[in-house]
């Protein structure tokens, strides 16, 4: 067999098995057996076992499970991080073959590996392994030919449970933040987006997230001094901002905007920049308006009652004055007199009354009757103008 070219030896095949195992995870791989082959060609006693002794300590010092195969699959030598990693005894690994191990495969991944070792200096298989106990963890496998006096398959095996929980768990957070219904936005210490959400693309009108791509966050909104600030307090002590701020799109139209920022650090907890959180709320501030409106509306109809209520008391005051002096002309001078001065307070509060009523531009109405038995103080019925 001819020696690969320079450019073999620097190329790899990638062959994914994890992705069908994955739903089959309780599925037994076919049990295979294959005779073990003959020894090597026989060398000097002292050379040859000095040379096994280096072979040993290499093997025997590799991180990854090391399975050496002759080309059928049967295993010739195993390391002891094989029997770790597998849960068999390092000599029970020598009898069975190496499809036994890797589930979901069988006799035609050997002839694929076979036929792409030709011209490939490398195979990466993604796969899962099966203990002995029938359990399974992720695996990245790593394939290549040892040509000695028979060639050999090697297979590099390394455990990635942690790596791939750990890409689930990325792989979560950036499902979460891309079906998010607020904007979300991460940016560099100097304010430049580095990504954005579909969310935030919408709300800002952009087309797509290229065109957001380095942008500064302080060309998406109004407020400069807004922005130092928000700045200012994420890289600060405070670490987080939170408020309202004009929000600025590219075709120059504005929207209210509800922002919140954090700042963003790595896994060491080094400050790497600040993530934003943006929320549209011109549907806020027209539910608001429409209260406003929906009260001011109710101050209008409810004022025709406080008019009874505040202008009642001085009226009747000054009503029952005047009848009174027309009814007894021979009041004395002393309770005319008194009479008189009554009825002129309570004119002047009528004047009191009318006047603020005219100047009001704030409506609030409370409650008519409180903390009674039987009374409901928030009843439309209840409420009169706050003067």
């Amino acid at each position: 067999m001819s020696e690969p070219s320079g450019h073999d030896l620097s190329s790899t095949m990638r062959i994914d098995l994890s992705r069908e195992v994955r739903q089959h995870m309780t599925r037994t791989p076919r049990n295979v057996r294959i005779r073990r082959p003959g020894a090597f060609n026989a060398m000097d006693a002292e050379q040859q076992a000095q040379s096994e002794s280096r072979y040993r300590e290499l093997l025997r010092g590799i991180y990854d499970a090391v399975l050496i195969t002759d080309l059928n699959g049967q295993v010739v030598d195993a390391n002891p991080r094989a029997s770790a990693f597998l849960g068999y005894a390092e000599e029970d690994l020598l009898q069975r073959s190496v499809l036994e191990f890797i589930a979901g495969s069988d006799a035609t991944l050997l002839d694929s590996l076979r036929r792409n070792l030709e011209s490939e200096r490398f195979v990466l298989l993604q796969a899962y392994c099966q203990r002995q106990d029938q359990t399974y963890f992720p695996s990245e496998i790593s394939i290549n030919l040892l040509r000695a006096a028979e060639t050999r398959m090697c297979f590099f095996i390394r455990d990635i449970s942690v790596r791939r929980e750990q890409e689930d768990l990325l792989r979560i957070g950036h499902n979460a933040i891309q079906n998010a219904v607020n904007g979300i936005a991460v940016c560099d210490l100097e304010g430049a987006i580095q990504h954005v959400n579909p969310a935030w693309i919408r709300l800002w009108g952009y087309p797509d997230a290229e065109a957001l791509q380095g942008a500064r966050i302080a060309g998406l909104f109004v407020g400069a001094q807004e922005v130092d600030d928000m700045l200012a307090a994420v890289y600060g002590p405070a670490g987080v901002w939170r408020g309202e701020i004009e929000a600025l799109r590219p075709d120059g139209s504005t929207f209210p905007a509800q922002v919140s920022a954090a700042s963003n650090r790595d896994s060491e907890g080094e400050l790497i920049g600040m993530v934003l959180a943006g929320e549209d709320l011109t549907d806020r501030k027209k539910a608001e308006e429409v209260l406003r409106e929906r009260e001011a509306h109710g101050a209008m109809l409810a004022s025709f009652g406080a008019t009874c209520h505040h202008l009642g008391q001085p009226a009747t005051v000054l009503l029952a004055n005047l009848q009174m002096m027309l009814r007894y002309p021979d009041l004395s001078p002393e309770d005319r007199t008194e009479m008189l001065a009554s009825s002129i307070e309570a004119a002047e509060q009528l004047r009191d009354l009318l006047n603020k009523m005219n100047m009001v531009d704030a409506y609030r109405l409370v409650p008519y009757i409180e903390n009674l038995p039987g009374i409901n103080n928030e009843a439309p019925s209840n409420k009169i103008i706050d003067l």
